[in-house]
């Protein structure tokens, strides 16, 4: 990849030292800005797991995924319900709008059960 008139040098052996070859990508601005936003990201996942040892203090313990997929399921459902107790309250009040009761005989519904057990190539053998 080139900037504006840069051509990296991929061989070690052949490549200038780093502080010159540098100089003509640092005078791209757009790559500049790049470079600043990626020096960024990195150092701030970096300071959330390494907090202040850099002052000398205790590294900080890394959260786990599964930790942090809790405490944003815990976020989300805050509002729903702060205890047990509402937390019943909340799962009774949900609306359950859906059918509750077939319209179907129980010999309706076993020969429509029948019926689609065969449209997957099923064997059903009825007995009495």
């Amino acid at each position: 990849m080139s900037h504006a008139g840069y051509h990296p040098v991929l061989d070690p052996a052949l490549s200038p030292p780093f502080p010159q070859a540098v100089l003509p990508m640092l005078r791209n601005p757009q790559l500049r800005k790049n470079v600043a936003h990626a020096i960024d990201v990195i150092q701030a996942k970096r300071g959330r797991l390494v907090a202040d040892a850099d002052e000398g203090g205790k590294m900080s313990v890394p959260v786990s995924a599964r930790q942090r997929i809790i405490d944003r399921i815990h976020s989300a459902t805050i509002s729903v319900a702060k205890g047990p107790g509402e937390l019943e309250g909340a799962y009774a009040a949900l609306p359950r709008s859906y059918v509750c009761a077939g319209r179907l005989s129980g010999e309706d519904r076993i020969a429509l059960m029948i019926e689609r057990l065969r449209e997957y190539d099923a064997e059903v053998v009825a007995i009495a």
